[in-house]
């Protein structure tokens, strides 16, 4: 499409445009994928030092 026929059509709709050329000013891929990843990769990193340095000592030992 020509970017004066998109600007056009912009403007009889009423478009505001925020970042990026984008019709939301906030944008949505960051706040949901980059956000969600990190929470994914934070719980993992606990996972493993919960592992390696338990605070606790075991309440039952397994007697074989």
């Amino acid at each position: 499409m020509n970017s004066q026929l998109v600007q056009q059509l912009v403007d009889q709709l009423g478009f505001k445009l925020g970042a990026n050329r984008l019709p939301y000013e906030v944008p949505i891929h960051p706040n949901l994928v980059h956000f969600t990843l990190g929470l994914f990769i934070i719980a993992i990193l606990f996972d493993i030092a919960g592992n390696l340095f338990p605070l606790e000592r075991p309440i039952q030992r397994l007697r074989c």
